[in-house]
């Protein structure tokens, strides 16, 4: 494999990015243990929740981009609640409603809006490219 892009790094024994740099292999082998893999990005973000959206934002900008997180918060607890309390709708779109559906869909809707309920702290939202990534086909 060839990797070829930003390389986000942290302080040791922390989660939180303090950097990056661009970063552009010669070609690569290499055998992956899946599960520990598997393991270490899901306790990695189990530590990193929610957005913060950066300095970088102009103010119509951070607003805009505070009122979206904000949006998608309100909307996954509306879908939890219309998901714990609708079954019919529940099996339009999840093609069931069984006890075991409704809890994971519900479950999942109500991570969803915990992940979004801020705005100031967690993951960084950017508005500028800070790693030099944007380019015509880049969605960044």
């Amino acid at each position: 494999m060839v990797s070829k892009g930003p390389l986000q790094y942290a302080k040791a024994g922390s989660t939180q990015i303090i950097g990056s740099v661009l970063y552009s292999s010669n070609l690569l082998s290499a055998t992956v243990d899946g599960v520990a893999a598997s393991k270490v990005f899901k306790a990695y973000h189990a530590k990193v929740k929610r957005q913060a959206v950066q300095g970088d934002c102009s103010a119509p900008q951070a607003s805009a981009t505070s009122e979206a997180i904000n949006t998608c918060a309100k909307l996954a607890a509306e879908a939890a609640s219309a998901a714990e309390s609708d079954d019919e709708k529940l099996a339009e779109y999840s093609k069931d409603a069984d006890s075991s559906t409704h809890s994971t869909v519900v479950s999942v809707f109500n991570a969803a809006a915990s992940e979004y309920s801020s705005t100031s702290s967690g993951a960084p939202y950017y508005c500028s490219d800070v790693y030099d990534a944007c380019e015509p086909g880049v969605i960044a």
